[in-house]
């Protein structure tokens, strides 16, 4: 009777470790790496203007502002609203805002995954 009694408890056990830990799938947490990443390139876009080296990473060749616009984006604030992340690409609601902080538009941006890596690849000024 104990043997059997010993057998339940365990499986018991068992079925309570895979239903806490069962949850926690490499794709959620996959997405929320991804989803914090990008947020990092929406918050940083203003002053990757200004380096190199940063900028190279955070723009996909195509979407890299011209030298002339890249003044516009460094007098800006870029706060984030909403990701939605399909596979390799993502849309990315963004809320734009001057120096002193006052909200001049919301727009769309994009950005997909290059070599594991996000980059914007358009961030359209309001």
């Amino acid at each position: 009777m104990t043997h059997s009694r010993n057998w339940q408890c365990l499986a018991l056990f068992a079925l309570l470790v895979g239903a806490l830990f069962g949850g926690c799938g490499k794709s959620e947490a996959t997405t929320w790496n991804d989803e914090r990443h990008i947020q990092q390139l929406v918050e940083n876009v203003s002053e990757s203007m200004s380096k190199p080296n940063t900028f190279k990473e955070v723009f996909t060749d195509q979407a890299a502002p011209a030298k002339g616009a890249k003044s516009k984006y460094r007098e800006r604030m870029f706060v984030w609203n909403k990701i939605a992340i399909e596979g390799e690409s993502a849309t990315v609601k963004v809320n734009v805002r001057d120096k002193e902080g006052k909200p001049s538009g919301d727009v769309e941006w994009t950005a997909v995954k290059q070599n594991g890596k996000w980059k914007l690849s358009s961030v359209p000024l309001p």
